[in-house]
């Protein structure tokens, strides 16, 4: 995990070929909401998160 150079936080999943995730994501890790999915390829995808830059603290995780 990464900040970009435009400010907007990257993330490097890693996961078998072909699989399709859920990236949901939360201010406080009680409710967390879909901001994307993404597809890994090669073993490892990047994944943007556009919105990183609204929020003071953000958590993650990925769903299958």
């Amino acid at each position: 995990m990464k900040r970009a150079t435009n400010g907007f936080l990257e993330l490097k999943v890693v996961g078998p070929a072909a699989a399709v995730l859920a990236v949901e994501a939360t201010d406080d890790l009680n409710s967390f909401s879909g901001i994307g999915t993404v597809m890994i390829t090669n073993g490892a995808r990047l994944f943007l998160d556009v919105g990183s830059t609204n929020h003071a603290q953000r958590f993650y995780r990925l769903r299958q």
